[in-house]
């Protein structure tokens, strides 16, 4: 088992040139990535990976356990924040999620932002699918 807030923090020390790779090949290490479904109005059944604003451009939301995940749908829930109905944890196999991303970059969304809060770390989508196409 990986501690992700240590690696998130690892990858934040500027001096650690290591670190963002290091998180990112953990991640890739897991059976699953976890991200919240957002069903729109028009297709309630159908719910896709929440994409989030950012300062730099969109983003793919990732959780690196369900938990997290879970916690995060449950805020949105209870802030009524999200821009389409919140229908919970959705579980991407990650070499699904890799092809996502590479899908996602396509249509301009720049990051996958992995966990939130304190121990967040976003990273260029491009370095995902990249390091991601790596391990076959």
């Amino acid at each position: 088992m990986h501690d992700f807030d240590a690696l998130a923090a690892d990858a934040a020390n500027v001096q650690n040139k290591l670190g963002e790779r290091a998180f990112v090949e953990a991640a890739l290490s897991l059976e699953a990535w976890f991200v919240i479904g957002l069903a729109p109005d028009d297709a309630p059944n159908d719910p896709e990976p929440m994409v989030v604003g950012g300062v730099d451009g969109p983003r793919l939301l990732v959780f690196t356990d369900e938990d997290r995940a879970a916690a995060y749908a449950k805020h949105l829930s209870d802030k009524g924040a999200a821009g389409g109905k919140v229908s919970g944890v959705l579980h991407m196999d990650v070499d699904d999620a890799v092809g996502y991303c590479d899908m996602l970059r396509q249509h301009d969304v720049g990051w996958v932002h992995f966990n939130d809060g304190d121990h967040a770390l976003p990273v260029a989508i491009g370095r995902v699918v990249e390091l991601g196409g790596k391990r076959h």
